[in-house]
């Protein structure tokens, strides 16, 4: 049962199925969650009234789905391994050590907490880009990087909550391509996303696999904000706003 509001914004329905299969058609490299895995949990950080403990607790969930979806998507090797009652074939990662993982800061950071449960042992590099509020196009600034010396010919899993125009995921993949990442061995973890800025990624990089929760329907011009989305992330997450 939907329950009516009433207030001055727009009522905003979320892509039909349809409109997801022809995104996925559209974009091979593209993966969304599925909508009966995250639905509930959706409804609780995208509500305005969600206090930040709450909002972080569900976003972890998704998170945590994310995580293991991009995991799932990597190249793997069979073991046989044994059970208590009797043989069977392990699917497991090629090699774990592989992999690096790289924050958007600071809202990429919220992944951590799940991604050092799964993957403790696994290094992180960090990118710091803000927004040029000054700007119509909010256009990413580099302001810092921090990468594993290591890092060339790695696997990376690349984290960002949004992608709304696009230009911070796009900033951050130049960064390391720069070092040595090919554009095939990056995977970018994305809580939602707009085609939008989709469109602009898979344009530039179209060999990135990116694994997201959900795709908004809209881009709003003058903030640049998702919509219906849930607004900045990581003041929500981080209980700054």
């Amino acid at each position: 049962m939907q329950q009516q509001i009433n207030t001055d914004k727009k009522y905003l329905p979320f892509l039909t199925v349809q409109q997801q299969q022809d995104l996925l058609a559209k974009y091979n490299s593209l993966t969304i969650l599925p909508e009966n895995q995250t639905r509930l949990i959706f409804s609780k950080i995208r509500n305005q009234d969600t206090p930040t403990s709450q909002f972080r607790h569900h976003a972890d969930r998704i998170m945590r789905l994310l995580i293991e979806t991009a995991l799932n998507m990597q190249d793997t090797l069979v073991i046989q391994r044994e059970s208590p009652c009797s043989y069977y074939d392990s699917v497991e990662i090629k090699q774990q050590d592989d992999f690096i993982a790289v924050t958007i800061m600071r809202a990429g950071n919220s992944f951590l907490h799940e991604l050092l449960q799964i993957m403790p042992d696994i290094e992180v590099g960090q990118i710091l880009l803000q927004r040029d509020e000054a700007t119509q196009e909010k256009k990413p600034i580099l302001y810092y990087t921090k990468l594993p010396k290591n890092i060339k010919n790695k696997k990376i899993l690349l984290f960002d909550p949004m992608i709304a125009t696009g230009g911070s995921v796009i900033k951050a993949i130049e960064e390391l391509i720069k070092v040595g990442i090919q554009e095939k061995d990056i995977t970018f973890v994305n809580l939602i996303a707009c085609e939008f800025g989709l469109k602009k990624l898979f344009n530039k990089y179209p060999n990135i696999q990116v694994v997201t929760g959900s795709v908004d329907p809209m881009l709003i011009e003058e903030t640049k904000y998702i919509a219906p989305g849930l607004g900045d992330f990581g003041d929500r997450y981080f209980g700054t706003n």
